[in-house]
């Protein structure tokens, strides 16, 4: 659930990055024949799309944020299933080494009479 709730949020945030570096590199090509002479184009060019990066930048954090509880969520979740299952595998191991031990004397006296 946490992966593909991830997954959404970057397949959601790429068309955005896409866009906003598009722009920046229009705005780059735009500026440099002028710039030499222009430098209170690039200011203004800059403070346009400063509000853009920002709104890229909280949208980052705000999915960053909503992932961060799915995540830990997850992580605990996987702890507690381990921690429920290491007594199981222990018995199971257990058992399976009682069994062995059980019948090796048996397959021996089996192998001796064939």
């Amino acid at each position: 659930r946490y992966h593909g709730m991830e997954e959404r949020c970057t397949a959601a945030l790429s068309p955005l990055k896409s866009w906003y570096h598009g722009l920046q590199e229009r705005c780059t090509a735009a500026l440099s024949p002028l710039k030499s002479r222009h430098h209170g184009m690039k200011e203004r060019c800059t403070a346009a799309l400063s509000p853009l990066k920002s709104r890229h930048h909280g949208m980052e954090e705000r999915c960053t944020a909503a992932l961060s509880p799915l995540k830990s969520r997850h992580h605990g979740m996987e702890e507690r299933c381990t921690a429920a299952l290491s007594p199981l595998k222990s018995w199971y191991h257990g058992m399976e080494e009682r069994c062995t031990a059980a019948l090796s004397p048996l397959k021996s006296r089996y192998h001796g009479m064939e």
